[in-house]
């Protein structure tokens, strides 16, 4: 079940079939760093990919499941293609080698998921294994360039710069030999992959016509901007600069299991310094690559050379690309840094050529008379060596909590609410992040027209962009508080594990909403008996988060002329809060009204609103 960016995606898949179908792909998180407002990724290739499986299972979960590995499968089959097609049946065996331990060290939660830059992984991976087989002349490889350099660059800002670099690379080697030898870089049907790159292309360059200034005018802005010293919300942000880099792209290399040291079965980022990368690690890495070389050297592997020379320019992009990265957008989110095991898999693909060779030469001297045994062993070992990587990679569970929170609370929405057009909104970080991003898109895939409200302003998805006057679902992520069942009807929704507790409230459109909208947000505001009674005030600090939260400008406008006591005691409302406030932020819980330095007509006209509220808000849809 998606949720969280996951859900994102899939909501954005769902948008092809559409009337409005997307031009680029989602924002990016570079839309809250300073220097690039209002910026996407820049196409969807991603979802026209993922949009045919995903619509054939009627938008189920698995539809989009096959989508991603569609994707992830033809970036494996391309790797272990040209592999073979540039060194033979040491090339295919180093290929499978290679992804099985990429497979363990991603582990199976993010080897498929539809999140932009884990998607892109693998389609790096063989972006740069068409490039070294466009090197050693194979003009499939520089086809395989351009497809999986155009999908990783319309997927993941994050991991353009990487796509660029092998795009370019594999350019200028084009344009050399085109005016060396008149060879062109590709010929017959490869013309016609040519054209379906032109083709997919075509997306954004609409967008750049169609909007002001366009999202390819944005991201140039941003690419010569600096990213460096800038101010955002009152907070520096810097870039993290070589040092760092060098040593956390380092890590991520020469450790066997993966950044970190671990699978990514969690989420967490390590950043490095040079100081605290792990020196036996990096010498021990050293070491293999020393022997490879020594191997490679001797036995005139120079296709081996050749994908040596690759690895070296890919890490040395990854180090300048992750320097530029604003700290403030790496904190914990793995998915920043997970392209780089791309970048790893190359020198581990390099060292499995020299060692499944190394083991071929061994076994055929083993059994000079029996070579076709030294073939089966080395076989044999290689297959036993990736089926253990694979097995490691499956004793990682893919987390479902998150999953289980929406499919439940999905189902017990769908037994009460008719379809409609709805606004979902979250609140709390659970709900604001995951949860509620996957309960609207479930119930999108039900047949809902659900709108959403997302931090960077939806600018590709006017079909699901909120509208005046739609009643909303509010998913709140408890703060204590969990609404016992059936005592208020416009909770539709309840769910509680040991990560959070959560509810969804209905609240309706028309003369209130406001007034519903502004109390449904918090978490604790079922206050006229848990707050506030008639003689003292059982939980200042719930109360004076009302008191500082509601728009009574807002609120007041929309009742006025409709609801004369209420008009009222908001207008006392707004005329007591600074003093009100200020008491109450002092005052011990189970305070006697009369021992609060405050008006009481202010806890009057609260008790009014919580009544009003209860009346009008607490309504089943």
């Amino acid at each position: 079940m998606p949720e969280g960016d996951d859900a994102w995606v899939a909501r954005r898949t769902m948008q092809v079939f559409s009337h409005q179908p997307p031009l680029i792909g989602q924002e990016s998180t570079a839309s809250d760093e300073p220097t690039a407002s209002g910026l996407s990724h820049l196409g969807p290739m991603s979802y026209y990919l993922m949009a045919p499986p995903y619509a054939a299972s009627g938008w189920s979960p698995i539809g989009l499941t096959v989508g991603v590995s569609l994707i992830v499968a033809a970036a494996m089959v391309a790797v272990v293609v040209l592999a073979s097609r540039v060194a033979g049946r040491s090339g295919t065996l180093a290929a499978g080698l290679a992804l099985a331990l990429l497979a363990a060290r991603l582990g199976q939660e993010w080897l498929v998921r539809p999140t932009s830059s884990v998607l892109a992984v693998l389609p790096l991976l063989a972006c740069f294994v068409g490039l070294w087989a466009y090197l050693r002349g194979d003009r499939v490889g520089f086809c395989v360039v351009l497809v999986a350099g155009s999908f990783v660059a319309q997927t993941s800002l994050v991991v353009l710069p990487m796509a660029a670099l092998a795009v370019g690379i594999a350019l200028v080697v084009a344009a050399a030999r085109l005016g060396r030898s008149r060879t062109w870089p590709v010929g017959g049907w490869q013309w016609v992959v040519v054209g379906v790159v032109a083709v997919t292309w075509i997306p954004p360059l609409i967008d750049q016509v169609v909007r002001t200034p366009g999202n390819l005018a944005d991201l140039v802005d941003y690419l010569w901007s600096d990213t460096s010293g800038a101010s955002r919300d009152g907070k520096v942000t810097t870039a993290l600069g070589l040092g760092p880099a060098f040593a956390t792209v380092t890590d991520a290399v020469v450790n066997p299991m993966g950044i970190g040291g671990r699978t990514l079965a969690g989420d967490g980022v390590w950043l490095l310094t040079p100081a605290g990368l792990e020196r036996g690690l990096a010498i021990g890495f050293l070491v293999l690559v020393a022997l490879a070389t020594w191997w490679i050297v001797r036995r005139r592997m120079w296709a081996a050379a050749s994908l040596g020379a690759v690895a070296l320019v890919a890490t040395a992009g990854a180090i300048a690309a992750f320097a530029r990265r604003p700290t403030d957008t790496l904190f914990n989110s793995t998915y920043f840094v997970l392209w780089i095991e791309a970048v790893a898999a190359l020198w581990w693909l390099l060292l499995a050529l020299a060692a499944v060779d190394a083991l071929g030469v061994g076994f055929e001297r083993r059994w000079e008379r029996r070579p076709a045994h030294a073939r089966s062993v080395t076989l044999g070992v290689v297959a036993a060596a990736m089926v253990l990587l694979v097995g490691v990679a499956s004793l990682h569970p893919i987390p479902r909590q998150e999953s289980q929170r929406v499919a439940s609370l999905s189902a017990q929405i769908r037994e009460q609410l008719p379809p409609g057009t709805y606004e979902v909104q979250g609140v709390g970080l659970v709900a604001w992040v995951s949860t509620a991003k996957g309960l609207g898109t479930d119930l999108l895939a039900h047949g809902y027209d659900m709108r959403f409200t997302e931090w960077a302003g939806m600018v590709d998805e006017e079909l699901r962009q909120v509208e005046p006057g739609i009643p909303r679902l509010y998913v709140v992520a408890s703060g204590g508080f969990f609404p016992p069942a059936g005592e208020d009807p416009s909770i539709l929704g309840r769910y509680r594990d040991d990560g959070a507790d959560i509810y969804v409230r209905y609240t309706p459109a028309g003369t209130y909403a406001s007034l519903c909208n502004a109390i449904a947000q918090l978490a604790s505001t079922e206050i006229a008996d848990e707050v506030v009674n008639e003689d003292r005030i059982e939980d200042p600090a719930a109360l004076a988060k009302l008191l500082g939260s509601v728009d009574v400008a807002r609120i007041a406008e929309e009742v006025e002329g409709e609801d004369a006591e209420l008009t009222e005691a908001l207008a006392v409302l707004d005329e007591q809060r600074p003093a009100a406030l200020q008491a109450l932020e002092q005052a011990p819980p189970a305070t006697p009204l009369t021992e609060l330095d405050i008006d009481l007509s202010v806890v009057q006209a609260l008790i009014t609103i919580v009544s009003t509220y209860q009346r009008e808000c607490w309504v089943a849809p």
